[in-house]
């Protein structure tokens, strides 16, 4: 039940006009009181309540234009919003009325994932470990785009089928807050923490069992039938840290598998893969944790699921801490259109 770590469940509908319809939602930030969501090729920006406010949306080939939108961070102090496009960091300035651009910096090599080191501008750039053929497994840049460390990569290997190649969504996971930055590779068991001054440490190993992917299996593949094969191994797909705990989701031989590991007390509690965590506090849909931003946990459901679930049989049997906000979840329900937008979910901590 997430009455279990966390005090309070809000859920925050966002608003829809002609000018932002949302297709899908990939990450969710909050600062200085708004909402930034990015969607597709755009982040847009809402009030806390889920007004709408106004978009960066600059997808081009010009100079303040980005190809693609690869991923993005904030600088919360300065009022920046940057966006990562492979090769290529863009800077935007935010006022009352949007976003101006103020910057772009080529780097000259395409990343993986982005993020600003806690404390710092310094940018630490991770690259894909699955195609065997980059040197390093991530460099930190300042904004100038001048290296300031490279993270050597220690698995590298050359592949029989050199034509043939295979990603992985998790081949670097992040766990960042404020104030830490954490990251696990693909090919290792072990989270290392980086600060600001650049240090790398060891901050948790994980118990797979040595049942985690060695870089020779994707070096012997020798043809996309055989990428299946790797439902042999332990793949760890996502870790989230909240509350306390590590909650974490995997997969074995074709199966499943979610887990909380309660990190003061060393002790690991089983998830429903499917169900995830059920809203006692309200009675709201379950709680699929997708985000964590500031010690917040974000999830969001689209408009459609949460009107047939405030409908069903099961919201209304439902036993819940505040009937108050049952209530108002099932008005809330049933003035939605199917083609609202989605619905952010808000699970805050308890102290």
């Amino acid at each position: 039940f997430i009455s279990e770590i966390a005090s309070d469940v809000q859920y925050i509908p966002l608003e829809t006009t002609a000018d932002n319809p949302m297709r899908f939602i990939r990450e969710v930030r909050y600062v200085n009181d708004k909402y930034y969501i990015y969607s597709a090729a755009e982040i847009l920006c809402f009030d806390k309540s889920g007004s709408y406010l106004y978009k960066l949306s600059k997808q081009g080939k010009g100079p303040d234009e980005y190809l693609y939108l690869a991923d993005f961070d904030m600088i919360p102090e300065k009022n920046l919003v940057i966006v990562f496009s492979g090769s290529k960091i863009l800077y935007f300035s935010e006022n009352n009325e949007g976003f101006q651009f103020v910057k772009s910096v080529n780097l000259g090599e395409r990343a993986s994932f982005a993020n600003y080191l806690p404390g710092s501008e310094n940018i630490l750039f991770n690259y894909g470990l699955g195609t065997g053929v980059n040197p390093f497994q991530g460099v930190v840049l300042n904004p100038e785009g001048d290296t300031l460390l490279k993270i050597p990569n220690r698995y590298m290997f050359t592949r029989i089928n050199p034509k043939l190649s295979i990603g992985y969504s998790f081949e670097h996971i992040l766990l960042k807050t404020r104030d830490e930055l954490r990251y696990k590779c693909l090919f290792n068991d072990t989270i290392y923490e980086i600060d600001k001054e650049l240090h790398i440490k060891p901050w948790l190993a994980l118990n797979t069992g040595g049942k985690y992917m060695k870089p020779d299996f994707l070096k012997e593949i020798a043809n996309p039938d055989m990428a299946g094969m790797a439902s042999q191994y332990l793949q760890i797909q996502d870790i989230k840290e909240y509350a306390g705990y590590l909650l974490f989701r995997y997969s074995l031989e074709k199966e499943s598998f979610y887990r909380a590991y309660d990190l003061a007390a060393g002790t690991l509690h089983p998830i429903d893969a499917k169900l995830f965590l059920t809203d006692d506090i309200a009675g709201g849909v379950n709680i699929d944790p997708k985000t964590i931003y500031d010690g917040i946990l974000y999830t969001w459901t689209d408009a459609l699921t949460f009107k047939n679930h405030v409908a069903g049989e099961s919201f209304k049997n439902s036993v819940v801490k505040d009937p108050s906000r049952k209530a108002q979840l099932g008005e809330f329900g049933s003035r939605l259109s199917e083609t609202d937008n989605f619905i952010l979910i808000r699970v805050t901590p308890k102290n």
